[in-house]
């Protein structure tokens, strides 16, 4: 059971830790698509990007940036997809587990559809901010410790109430 428990606080810190590196990557590369637009608009602008993201990314338009993103956001997402599903799989027997997965597969998707179907409507309607935030809300969600804590802190307490009636 201390071999479990180990690798329960692992999951736990490699969450942490994929939660700060994800943040990190996505506030520098906003930070360079800001510095680079603002020197296509011929501005004297300050490059706020920390040294480090720079190095790799300098050469890179902004467009570029952009889709890597795009890419980055999908690795995060599943980065926490594996984490939860990691978790429970040591934390639970097969037959909650094998409930808890459905549950968590099925809930991150209908989260990332309505993230995409919420850009899409931004997209198509005059760039409304408001609707923006709402996918980016979605979007932020599925890519954070916060997806897997959720499902598995609701899933637990659904079963538990569950058990007891």
């Amino acid at each position: 059971m201390t071999k479990n428990k180990t690798i329960l606080f692992l999951l736990i810190i490699f969450g942490i830790f994929f939660e700060f590196i994800r943040d990190y990557i996505f506030v520098n590369f906003n930070l360079q698509m800001q510095f680079l637009h603002y020197k296509s608009l011929d501005l004297d602008a300050t490059n706020y990007t920390d040294s480090t993201v720079l190095l790799f990314i300098n050469s890179l338009s902004s467009s570029t940036i952009a889709n890597l993103k795009w890419v980055l956001a999908l690795l995060f997402s599943f980065i926490f997809f594996a984490i939860g599903l990691f978790f429970t799989k040591i934390l639970w027997q097969k037959e909650m587990y094998n409930e808890f997965k459905k549950t968590f597969i099925v809930g991150g998707l209908i989260i990332m559809i309505s993230s995409i179907l919420f850009y899409i409507l931004y997209d198509s309607l005059n760039k409304d901010p408001h609707i923006y935030a709402v996918a980016i809300e979605l979007s932020h969600f599925v890519q954070s410790i916060l997806y897997p804590i959720t499902f598995i802190l609701a899933f637990y307490a659904n079963n538990r109430i569950k058990n007891k009636t």
